[in-house]
């Protein structure tokens, strides 16, 4: 998981196949490479990449005009701590 935080932008990365998926289209239009960081556990995980579970939940707009916010939350594959990630 990385996050762009002065773009609220997220992307999480696949550990089976390595594919990259862009969260809630914050894609190429928001992301930053060089301002991007990698989600870390205070665990330490493996010590070198951590696996994290990942939730996103969103509200929309009372007339269904549009998404009004979205939260990105995660759980710790090591340690099963939750943590709180990403909101936009």
């Amino acid at each position: 998981m990385y996050d762009e935080v002065d773009e609220h932008a997220a992307k999480r990365v696949c550990r089976g196949c390595g594919a990259e998926h862009f969260i809630a289209d914050s894609g190429s239009d928001y992301w930053d490479y060089t301002r991007s960081a990698a989600m870390v556990c205070e665990c330490d995980g493996d010590g070198d990449e951590e696996d994290f579970n990942v939730a996103v939940g969103f509200s929309r707009y009372a007339d269904g005009g549009g998404i009004r916010a979205l939260a990105i939350t995660s759980r710790c594959v090591a340690c099963g701590r939750l943590g709180y990630w990403a909101t936009g």
